[in-house]
């Protein structure tokens, strides 16, 4: 309640009361909203933040709150977002609002990652969809139980499963396909997946959340949104729950499960001057 209190004195919403249930009742932009005691916090946070952002001179401004979502005014464009995407989305404005006319410090790291990201070799792309099958599908599994289902190691099918590495044994490939009820025809250098016996292709495959982070992070650094300046290995990127980006003269830590808002805030940003473009 003293947060709420000290907020309402910062006028960043008016305090009505308790209700019930551990929550409070607010009022924002003309609307009253019930926040529970564990998120009020987060609430204070989030419209501070707001509100310190267009006193720096960004051209952002909130206009109205619910409990599911906000909605800003951003350089004169509505847009409504979740609540619970609203703090990393400002996390990634503010970013690109703090580094206006600077160059992104610190050395690009994709140099590996880029490759398997923009254009993976068919052996990498087997490994993509059979690391999303171990990892992030219905029926997940340890190297340990693959390796003995395929009648091998587990070093080799960890070997095998390397990004990056040389080609792919396609009969080790088709076996760990099969485990996962997967079959594949493949030209040089495409591969389509087909579920089950049929003619069926499968669509949306499960995919490591690294390698779509690190996918995102490559489309913002080739748009010089970001510079990557993080773990350098694919291999071990692939694995990470937090990304290091520098954008300007700073460096952020960005969990993965908030990078896709993180990016769209930063590339909603446009500086009210011209700016020379950051790389």
């Amino acid at each position: 309640m003293l947060e709420l209190l000290k907020a309402e004195r910062d006028g960043l919403l008016t305090y009505v009361g308790y209700t019930s249930g551990d929550r409070y009742e607010i009022v924002v932009i003309e609307e009253s909203v019930d926040v529970h005691r564990d998120e009020v916090g987060t609430t204070v946070d989030r419209l501070r933040l707001v509100k310190q952002l267009a006193d720096d001179g960004a051209d952002i401004r909130l206009v109205a709150v619910t409990a599911d979502s906000y909605v800003l005014d951003v350089a004169g464009r509505r847009r409504t977002m979740p609540v619970g995407g609203v703090g990393d989305w400002l996390g990634g404005y503010g970013a690109a609002s703090r580094a206006v006319g600077q160059k992104h410090v610190g050395e690009d790291q994709l140099g590996q990652i880029r490759p398997v990201m923009v254009a993976p070799t068919l052996s990498d792309q087997f490994r993509l969809v059979i690391l999303g099958q171990m990892h992030a599908g219905e029926q997940r599994m340890p190297a340990s139980e693959l390796a003995e289902r395929v009648g091998t190691t587990k070093k080799t099918v960890i070997k095998a499963l390397s990004l990056g590495r040389d080609s792919l044994d396609m009969g080790l490939a088709a076996g760990m396909m099969r485990v996962f009820g997967l079959r594949w025809s493949a030209t040089s250098d495409a591969l389509e997946v087909y579920r089950g016996e049929g003619d069926q292709v499968a669509e949306d495959l499960p995919e490591l959340p690294g390698i779509r982070w690190l996918r995102q992070i490559v489309e913002a650094s080739d748009r010089g949104l970001v510079r990557y300046v993080g773990e350098p290995g694919v291999n071990k990127a692939r694995w990470a729950d937090r990304f290091d980006l520098a954008v300007g003269e700073h460096t952020y830590t960005v969990p993965g499960v908030g990078l896709s808002a993180w990016l769209e805030g930063l590339a909603a940003f446009q500086p009210r001057r011209s700016a020379r473009r950051r790389r």
